[in-house]
C-alpha cells in the first residue's frame, strides 16, 4: 500500500487545523435559513406547552387571538415574558416621543431659545469584536438583506402590496399609476384617475372630449411640453391684456377663489402692477411680473369657460406665460419661482395629470435649490438678508407648492420628492394683505385674505404621514394599528385646531363657506385614505368593522360636503376632487356588499337614496369636464350592478326565512 501524502502544514503527513474563519455577521445566516422555512422563529408560550403549531402574526398567533388570549413568548436569554408586537409597539413609540422632542427643540429655536444638545445614548455592552451589542432599529428594511452578495429579495415579502401594478401605458404619457395596489382585490384605491369597484374600473381620462390631438390641445402633458421647452420653436404672439376694469375685477376674483387657498403671490403687489400698467404709459412688466399676470388671467378666464360652457382666450395667455418658462428657470429669484408655481398650479386644473406631476415636481426642486425648504433661522451669519416680507412670501411659495405636488403624487402613486424630515421651514403667518380703502371696511379676521391656506399647510403634513405609511410600497416595520391609531390621533388634532370661523357653524361667515368646506372635504379625505378597506393590513375583525363604519360615515359627510358645494357653485373641476367623490361612492357599495347578511329592505332603500343623490353629483361633476351625461350614465351602470346585487341576496335570504318558517309551522303538532 501506498503512503499517503505528507501534507504541507505537517511534517509527519497529519493535517494542520486551521482556525475557521468568521465573519462575524451571523444575522445574516440566520435571516437567510428563516427566509426559506415556513416554522415560526420562536412558538408562543402557550402554543409551546400545548405542542401545537404557531404562527408568526405581529398582533397574536392564531390560536391565542381564537381564544382571546394574550400571546406572550418567553426569551430564551433574558427569561422575561412579553407579548407579541411589544417591541414594534415601544419602537413605534419611540418614533413619536423623538418626534415630539424634535417639535418642542423647534419650538424654543422660534422662541430664540437655544435648545440643550441631545444627551449621548448608551449603545449597550460591547463585544469583542468592539461593535455594539445592539443598535437602533432600522427604520425600513435591513440593507444587509437587499445589498448582501448571496442574498435576494423575496418578492412574495417584499413587495406584498406592490406586486400587482396595471398596465402600463405607453399611450398614457405621464398619466400611468405607479403606486400600491391594495390587498383587497373586489374594492381599489384611487389610482392616479381611476378606481375600480368588484372588476369595473371607471377611469377620468375616458371621459376626456376634444382632446384627439394630444399635440395641439392645450391641457395635454405634450403640448405644455412643446411650448416650455422647445426653444426652436417661436414664442406664442402676446395676447392682449383684457380692459384694465375687466383685468383688476379677474385679479380680484383670483385672490377670493384661487390664491386664499395657495398664496404663492401677493395682493397688494399683483394689484399694484395692474394699477401700473393702466396708468403708467412707460412701465414695462419684467418677464416674471408679466407671466404672474397672464398665469392669474388664464386661470380665472379657464374656470369661467369651465363653469360657464363658453369659450374664453384662456390658452393664449397660457400658452405665451408658459413659453418663458426657460428663461424663469434661467435666474434664480423668488419672483421667478412664483412665476413658475403659477404656472404649476393652473397644470393642476387639466384632467391628465402627467403635465402637473412633472411641473409640481421640478417647481419643489427649485425651491428647495433656492433653500426655500429651510427655516431662516437655520442659515448662516454670512447667508444673505432676507425682509420679513421676503421671509414671509418664501414660506408661502414653498408650502403652496409642497401642497400641490404632494396631493399629485399622492393619487399617481408616485414617490414624494420631499418628506418630512427633508424640511423645517415655519408655517407662514396669517398677515394683513388688503390695504388702501377696502381695509377700512373689512373686519379683522378677513384682514388676511389666506387663512385658510395656513390650514391647508397642516393638513399636507397628514397626508404625508399617510402617503410614506399606509400607501409606501414597502410597509412600514410598525403595525398597522398603531399607524392607524397614530394617524386618527393626528387628524382630530388637525380638526381641533380649525377656528370658528372656518368650522362651517354659524360663526362661518357666507364668504368663507366654501373655504370652510374644503377644509371638511380634505379632512373627510384623510379619513377614506386612512381606512380604506384597500389598503387595511390585518385580518383583526374588529378593525375591519370598525373601518367600515368609519369609510361609511366619512362618505355620508363627503356627499353632504358636495351637495353644500354645489349650491354655493364652488364644486371644483379637477380630476384629484372627481376621484374622491367616485371612491366614496364604491367604498359605500363595498361595505353595503360585505354586510349584506345583516341589511334589512329598509337599508336597502336607503342605499338607493344615497346612490341617486351621488350619481346627481356625478352627473354635475361629468358637465363641467366636458362629457355630459357620459360620467354619470358609467357610473349608474355599476352602481345599478352592485346594488342589483344586493336585491338578489336580500330576496334569496327572505325566500329562505319564509321556507324554514312554512316548514316549522308544517311540523309544529
Amino acid at each position: 500500500m501506498s503512503s499517503k501524502r505528507a501534507s504541507e502544514g505537517s511534517a509527519d503527513g497529519t493535517p494542520a487545523k486551521l482556525p475557521k474563519s468568521e465573519n462575524g455577521d451571523f444575522s445574516r445566516s440566520v435571516r437567510k435559513k428563516l427566509t426559506t422555512t415556513s416554522r415560526t422563529g420562536q412558538a408562543c408560550d402557550r402554543c409551546k406547552v400545548r405542542k401545537i403549531r404557531c404562527d408568526a402574526r405581529p398582533g397574536g398567533c392564531s390560536p391565542c387571538i381564537a381564544n382571546n388570549l394574550e400571546c406572550k413568548t418567553t426569551d430564551r436569554i433574558t427569561g422575561r415574558a412579553t407579548s407579541r408586537g411589544h417591541t414594534e409597539h415601544i419602537e413605534g413609540e419611540n418614533m413619536a416621543l423623538k418626534q415630539h422632542i424634535n417639535d418642542l427643540r423647534q419650538q424654543l429655536i422660534e422662541s430664540g431659545i437655544d435648545p440643550r444638545p441631545a444627551p449621548i445614548m448608551p449603545m449597550g455592552f460591547v463585544g469583542s469584536g468592539g461593535q455594539p451589542a445592539y443598535a437602533w432599529p432600522q427604520q425600513m428594511f435591513d440593507l444587509s438583506t437587499v445589498l448582501g452578495a448571496d442574498t435576494h429579495l423575496d418578492p412574495s415579502k417584499s413587495r406584498v402590496r406592490a406586486s400587482a401594478l396595471p398596465d402600463y401605458r405607453n399611450s398614457s404619457l405621464g398619466d400611468n399609476y405607479l403606486g400600491i395596489s391594495g390587498a383587497n382585490e373586489w374594492l381599489s384605491p384611487i389610482k392616479g384617475t381611476s378606481v375600480a369597484l368588484f372588476g369595473m374600473e371607471l377611469d377620468l381620462v375616458d371621459f376626456v372630449t376634444n382632446d384627439n390631438d394630444e399635440a395641439f390641445s392645450p391641457t395635454s402633458y405634450e403640448n405644455f411640453l412643446s411650448i416650455a421647452f422647445k426653444s426652436s420653436q417661436e414664442r406664442p404672439p402676446p395676447p392682449s391684456f383684457p380692459s384694465y376694469r375687466e383685468c383688476k375685477a379677474l385679479c380680484e376674483w383670483y385672490f377670493i377663489s384661487v390664491n386664499c387657498h395657495a398664496p404663492i403671490v401677493h395682493k397688494p403687489d399683483v394689484l399694484e402692477m395692474v394699477d401700473r400698467l393702466n396708468s403708467d404709459e412707460v412701465y414695462q412688466p419684467d418677464i416674471s411680473e408679466t407671466v404672474q399676470l397672464h398665469m392669474i388671467i388664464a386661470m380665472m378666464l379657464f374656470q369661467s369657460s369651465v363653469r360657464n360652457s363658453r369659450p374664453t382666450q384662456w390658452a393664449d395667455h397660457y400658452r405665451y406665460a408658459a413659453s418663458f418658462l426657460p428663461d424663469l428657470m434661467a435666474k434664480r429669484t423668488l419672483p421667478n419661482i412664483q412665476a413658475i408655481a403659477l404656472i404649476c398650479l393652473h397644470l393642476r386644473n387639466f384632467t391628465k395629470p402627467g403635465a402637473a406631476w412633472f411641473m409640481s415636481t421640478l417647481t419643489l426642486n427649485l425651491c428647495a435649490e433656492m433653500g426655500l425648504h429651510r427655516s431662516v433661522s437655520a442659515w448662516g451669519k454670512s447667508s444673505p438678508e432676507f425682509s420679513e416680507h421676503e421671509i414671509e412670501m418664501r414660506k408661502r411659495v414653498f408650502w403652496s407648492v409642497l401642497v400641490i405636488h404632494t396631493s399629485i403624487s399622492n393619487k399617481l402613486g408616485r414617490p414624494l420628492a420631499m418628506r418630512l424630515e427633508d424640511f423645517d421651514v415655519e408655517f407662514p403667518k396669517a398677515l394683513d394683505d388688503n390695504t388702501g380703502s377696502e381695509a377700512s371696511c373689512i373686519d379683522e379676521w378677513h384682514k388676511c385674505s389666506y387663512r385658510v391656506a395656513c390650514h391647508n399647510f397642516k393638513w399636507v403634513l397628514l397626508v404625508i404621514q399617510v402617503q410614506t405609511s399606509i400607501y409606501s410600497v414597502r410597509a412600514p416595520p410598525h403595525s398597522y394599528e398603531l399607524t392607524i391609531q397614530k394617524l386618527e390621533r393626528d387628524l382630530d388634532y388637525f380638526l381641533k385646531s380649525i377656528p370658528i370661523e372656518l368650522s362651517g357653524g354659524p360663526e362661518t361667515a357666507q364668504d368663507d363657506r366654501a373655504c370652510s368646506l374644503y377644509l371638511q372635504f380634505g379632512a373627510q379625505e384623510l379619513n377614506l385614505l386612512v381606512h380604506h378597506p384597500a389598503v387595511c393590513r390585518t385580518q383583526n375583525t374588529d378593525v375591519n368593522n370598525k373601518n367600515l363604519d368609519v369609510c361609511l360615515d366619512a362618505s355620508a359627510k363627503l356627499l353632504h360636503i358636495a351637495q353644500s358645494m354645489r349650491a354655493l357653485r364652488a364644486l371644483d373641476t379637477t380630476w384629484l376632487n372627481a376621484t374622491v367623490w367616485l371612491s366614496a361612492m364604491f367604498v359605500t357599495l363595498f361595505a353595503y356588499n360585505q354586510r349584506k347578511d345583516h341589511i334589512t329592505s329598509t337599508d336597502l332603500n336607503a342605499l338607493k337614496d344615497t346612490m341617486e343623490q351621488w350619481l346627481s353629483i356625478i352627473g354635475d361633476i361629468g358637465h363641467l369636464m366636458g362629457s355630459g351625461n357620459k360620467l354619470q350614465n358609467a357610473v349608474r351602470h355599476i352602481v345599478n350592478a352592485s346594488i342589483d346585487n344586493i336585491h338578489r341576496h336580500l330576496a334569496a335570504k327572505t325566500a329562505s326565512a319564509a321556507v324554514a318558517s312554512a316548514n316549522i309551522a308544517h311540523s309544529s303538532p
